[in-house]
């Protein structure tokens, strides 16, 4: 057990917000390693398919690396004021919102070879995680 007069206590919005970045970053690091790897295996690739692929993985392997950069600079600031905190916190949100937003439209107006549900269904989905968003 830490000895309390050496370690201070961090207040319960401290205690939260440790938690949150730490779920941030168990989710992000993967997505951004299978990503990343996608990337670079479609860019190894030489077909017109590969490059439409490398294209869309490679942005979304950029703004998840954004956003991971985000959370370890904010693990890196000691005592960051509550300005600092909250203008982090709206890069990391504009960031995942460019994520989504750049996801929606790859499945809204990919070309897609799925005969069973094709374009329909994808415009559905996209509309149920629109509304979900908000």
């Amino acid at each position: 057990m830490p000895d309390t007069k050496t370690t201070p206590a961090r207040s319960l919005g401290e205690t939260c917000l440790h938690g949150v970045w730490v779920f941030q970053t168990i989710a992000a690091i993967p997505i951004f390693l299978i990503l990343g790897f996608c990337a670079l295996s479609n860019m190894l690739l030489s077909s017109y398919g590969a490059l439409y692929y490398f294209i869309t993985d490679f942005v979304c392997s950029i703004l998840t690396a954004g956003i991971l950069f985000t959370l370890f600079l904010q693990k890196g600031i000691k005592n960051p004021s509550w300005l600092m905190t909250l203008r982090l916190e709206i890069l990391k949100s504009g960031l995942a919102t460019a994520l989504w937003v750049w996801m929606l439209m790859d499945a809204i107006f990919a070309s897609g070879y799925d005969y069973n549900n094709g374009r329909p269904r994808r415009i559905k989905v996209a509309i149920i995680s629109f509304t979900l968003l908000l």
